[in-house]
Parts: C-alpha cells; structure tokens; sequence
C-alpha cells in the first residue's frame, strides 16, 4: 500500500535557527499558535501542539536544519498509526527555506486537511508572528 504523504516548502526572511526556535519553544509556540505546546530538544522526547491536540515522540532535533516527529491528532482512532512530519531547514540568500514532509496517512482526507492545516494553523501565524517580533 502506497504511503499517503506530502511536502510543502515555504520561504522565511529570517535565519534558519529563528525560524527553528519559533517552531520548537515553548514561550514563542504558544505566542504564534494562541496555544500551549511542547517539542523538547532530544530524540525520544515529547511533542505537543494545540493544546495537546496532536502528539508525538521527537525522531530527529538538529537545531537550525533539521526536525522530526510523529503526529497523531486526539481524533484519530487508537489503533490508527501515527503519521511522521520531518522539516528540513536550509539557509539561503534570503533567509529559510522550510520543506515539511509529512507522510503516514490513514486517509485521502486526513492528508488533505492537513495539507490545508499546515499553511493556515502553523506557516502563516509563524510568519505574521516572526515579522511582527522584527518590528
């Protein structure tokens, strides 16, 4: 069976370790999101979003280029596997460029709405907060 998966890359005008801070403290995931969450700094360890909506176990933390874990929303029924998200961190002239793989969906629908989710739950309000943290 063929993995449900996608990739999404976006640009940030801010170096690759601002951009990883912001999505792995706590302080600054809770001033972008609006909500509590948690991505403690070792393999192995826990990962947290929206008010414990979505949890996971840390695969991979490379402060500035790389960060890796599962995903799986309250939702999701108990015997559902987690899915995996990895974001790759890469300097360029300009600042960042994040690539987000997430992979491992138990449904068409769960991987479009995350698809969605990404842009509009996490890459825009990190944007329009690391901006506004600029000013």
């Amino acid at each position: 069976m063929k993995s449900k998966s996608f990739s999404i890359s976006i640009s940030f005008p801010f170096p690759s370790d601002v951009v990883f801070k912001a999505l792995t403290n706590t302080r600054q995931i809770a001033a972008w999101s609006g909500q509590k969450g948690k991505i403690q700094p070792a393999i192995g360890g826990k990962m947290e979003l929206f008010d414990g909506w979505v949890k996971g176990i840390v695969l991979a933390y490379e402060s500035g280029n790389r960060l890796s874990f599962t995903w799986k929303p309250s939702e999701w029924a108990k015997e559902k596997q987690a899915s995996i998200v990895t974001c790759q961190f890469k300097s360029t002239k300009s600042g960042t460029k994040l690539t987000l793989k997430h992979t491992g969906f138990p449904s068409d629908g769960e991987l479009q709405s995350h698809k969605e989710g990404w842009t509009e739950f996490v890459f825009d309000p990190l944007k329009m907060y690391l901006t506004s943290k600029q000013k």
